[in-house]
């Protein structure tokens, strides 16, 4: 008999009700959507963030969770904060692939040195708690072959892929030595909206794209726009993540986790504009910092994450874009 999968979803939302989650990250895109979800299932939350007094605090973050500003490279507070935590979900740290080459040292130091501030944090402290750290498609550089699954090599092309590389073996090696119960997604691109998530951020195409066709902007691509991606939208990836925060067989692993679906960049440009119905398209050509860590065509096999989870994404991208689009305006 195949079970109802929304009502196995429910009990596993339910299942969070009372629970002590730490989340690092919690105002940043894909963190604060978590945390406000987990505020909506009753769960006691802490959320960090670099600067509380910003002004990006959501309602629901500022009047249902306890805010903490946090620096994963101050090892004493991070200790404070994971003991008699349940389950730690880290989506803290700098992103940007082009600019990570251009401050490689800082990239380190945060996502680096931090992750590594975390885990020894919680193997001295927190050694019960469940961690999820997000990897990101960047670990694998050049696909030889698509649909990328998890047996694929890694040859990062930015120091950021290096890192998220890195920070994946720290996982795997503190759940091998220490038996800390942790699982890295690796992550492609996330598109959605969130109350938190910057409409000016350098680092989601997608959301930018949604941000210029709403002012009847115009949409650049780089070239012809042919290469393929796999996206996926916010609320099947916190999904994702909320399915495995109860796990303990998923120990030591990493998951593709996307779309499962190869889009061209440039048919996601046209849905953009067709469903605003303004903007514009504009192709131009490849600026050097992005030509240079391209990948060509990448999308995932999800098989893995699939069959552990008993999960496959349910929102189409014309219902993801219609979502998004509507919380913009």
């Amino acid at each position: 008999m195949i079970p109802d999968i929304s009502q196995e979803y429910s009990k596993i939302i339910a299942s969070y009700s009372g629970r002590r989650i730490l989340v690092l990250g919690g105002t940043g895109f894909i963190g604060s959507t978590i945390a406000r979800r987990l505020i909506e299932a009753g769960a006691k939350v802490t959320v960090t963030t670099t600067d509380q007094h910003s002004g990006h605090l959501s309602e629901i973050l500022a009047r249902n969770a306890r805010i903490e500003q946090l620096d994963v490279r101050d090892y004493d507070h991070l200790c404070r904060l994971v003991t008699n935590q349940e389950v730690l979900l880290n989506f803290a740290g700098i992103s940007g692939a082009a600019k990570s080459n251009e401050r490689p040292l800082q990239d380190l130091d945060v996502n680096g040195r931090g992750v590594l501030n975390v885990l020894e944090a919680c193997r001295i402290h927190a050694p019960q708690i469940r961690v999820i750290f997000p990897g990101s498609r960047l670990q694998y550089g050049v696909p030889n072959y698509v649909p990328v699954d998890e047996s694929h090599t890694m040859n990062p092309v930015t120091v950021y892929g290096i890192h998220k590389l890195l920070s994946e073996q720290y996982h795997s090696l503190y759940a091998e030595n220490h038996g800390l119960n942790t699982t890295v997604f690796r992550i492609s691109v996330v598109y959605g909206y969130s109350s938190q998530h910057t409409r000016f951020s350098d680092y989601n195409v997608i959301s930018r794209f949604i941000h210029t066709a709403l002012n009847d902007g115009v949409i650049r691509v780089f070239g012809d726009g042919r290469q393929a991606r796999d996206y996926i939208h916010i609320d099947d990836l916190v999904e994702t993540v909320l399915r495995a925060g109860m796990r303990g067989d998923m120990v030591g692993q990493a998951y593709n986790t996307g779309g499962g679906e190869p889009i061209p960049l440039i048919d996601m440009a046209q849905a953009i504009v067709g469903n605003a119905k303004r903007g514009h398209i504009e192709h131009v050509d490849w600026p050097d910092a992005q030509k240079k860590i391209e990948t060509g065509d990448f999308y995932y096999s999800i098989d893995k994450l699939a069959g552990i989870l008993n999960w496959r994404p349910t929102t189409t991208i014309d219902e993801g874009l219609t979502k998004s689009l509507h919380n913009f305006v």
